[in-house]
């Protein structure tokens, strides 16, 4: 089995008996037929998994975020600038959409915001 990152949220079964969701922006392992579907659909991507990290803290206003997560909305799936290895944006393409520079730690803070709240944004 292979890690893929979700990057669309889609319905299917590893087993052809119970059906699973599969999350926008999680990690997961797919092989066989749902693999196939899940590529040629772009739905996932690889991914090289979650591992953990170290972390900054960051203080980080409502603003800041709120214009954050617009840029992430506005990147585009399919290109590979926009998105790092492990499927987080690039802090790059996040700082040409906002014209300011980008931290690892903002971005980190407003994409799992984004994540938290794609159902409500």
């Amino acid at each position: 089995m292979k890690d893929y990152t979700v990057i669309k949220g889609f319905k299917g079964s590893r087993t052809g008996a119970t059906v699973e969701e599969f999350v926008e922006g999680k990690v997961v392992q797919l092989d066989g037929d749902l693999e196939k579907v899940a590529i040629d659909n772009k739905w996932v991507k690889p991914s090289k998994g979650q591992a953990p990290q170290k972390t900054e803290k960051v203080s980080i206003d409502d603003d800041r975020v709120f214009k954050l997560v617009d840029a992430i909305r506005a990147l585009e799936l399919d290109n590979k600038e926009h998105w790092t290895n492990s499927g987080a944006p690039e802090c790059a393409a996040l700082a040409d959409l906002t014209g300011s520079k980008v931290s690892a730690a903002e971005r980190d803070a407003a994409y799992q915001y984004f994540i938290d709240n794609k159902n409500y944004l």
